[in-house]
């Protein structure tokens, strides 16, 4: 494909939710949306930010507020087993990020794949 027909990620991944019934909020070239966890009883609400010159996704999902408690073993427990995030700790905020090059080929699977990983890891979630 010539490089000037190249459809934006962006617009692939918002057509590929589209079509799978998905629900998103675009806010500030933000996409949004809701992950039901029921087996733990929450819902997380990743945003997704595109570098279309780099061709890189990061997902974001702000955890909680986190006070004074030192959680820091705990978050490096989950970073352990955790095959895509990385659990950080910024401004008192915890969240989980996943960084990826991503081509229009391949941009819904790798989002669906690890939202996949994070319903298998909501329980460890939880726990910290």
């Amino acid at each position: 494909m010539a490089f000037w027909s190249k459809k934006k990620l962006f617009d692939v991944l918002s057509k590929e939710f589209k079509n799978n019934n998905i629900s998103i909020d675009v806010d500030d070239n933000k996409l949004s949306f809701e992950v039901n966890c029921s087996d733990a009883g929450y819902n997380l609400y990743p945003y997704i930010k595109l570098d279309e010159n780099e061709s890189i996704m990061t997902i974001l999902i702000n955890l909680r507020k986190i006070g004074k408690e030192n959680i820091y073993e705990r978050i490096n427990s989950f970073n352990l087993i955790s095959k895509y995030y990385t659990m950080k700790l910024k401004d008192s905020i915890l969240y989980l990020e996943y960084n990826v090059k991503v081509d229009n080929d391949n941009i819904y699977s790798i989002v669906m794949n690890s939202i996949d990983s994070i319903k298998e890891l909501q329980f460890e979630i939880e726990k910290v």
